[in-house]
Order: C-alpha cells, then sequence, then structure tokens
C-alpha cells in the first residue's frame, strides 16, 4: 500500500484528518518541551540567550506555538548593564 493510499484514506474518513494533525502538533510539541528542559538540566546556570542560541528550532516553534509554557520555563530575564564610560 502506497503513502498516497492512506493519505486518501485519511482524507476521506470524517475527523480523521484533524486528529491526525492534532497528534502531529502534540508530538513536536513534547520533542521541543524535552529539547529545552534537557539543555536545562544539562546547563542549570545558563541565560535565556543561550538556551535560544543553542536550542533555536525548539526556542522559536515553543515561543510561536506554546509562548506560556515557554515563558514558565525559561530562566528570569537578567538586567541589562549600562556601561557608564563616557566616549572620548
Amino acid at each position: 500500500m502506497s503513502s498516497g493510499a492512506v493519505e486518501q484514506i485519511i482524507s476521506s474518513e470524517k475527523g480523521l484528518a484533524s486528529w491526525r494533525k492534532q497528534c502531529r502538533f502534540e508530538s513536536r510539541r513534547r520533542c521541543h518541551r524535552v529539547c529545552i528542559i534537557r539543555y536545562r538540566q544539562k546547563y542549570p546556570l545558563t541565560i535565556r540567550k543561550e538556551i535560544k542560541k543553542n536550542c533555536y528550532a525548539s526556542f522559536m516553534w515553543l515561543y510561536k506555538h506554546d509562548h506560556q509554557w515557554l515563558e514558565c520555563n525559561l530562566p528570569p530575564p537578567t538586567k541589562v548593564k549600562k556601561n557608564n564610560r563616557s566616549k572620548a
């Protein structure tokens, strides 16, 4: 049986395509969450910028699709330190 035939059957059954789409979404979300969690476990003192740099695909996917979870599981943002040196 070819993949085209399977796709046709899935499309013809009511609700099966939307269920499959939801399953794929849940699978991607789980995969990206695990990536961020494992990185944080490996580097507990890391900052947001490093997580974004080293887990870019997962960070951006979660930012777009699961922003609330991402914000809850990232380290708190660090304050920018202003450099008060005078320009010569």
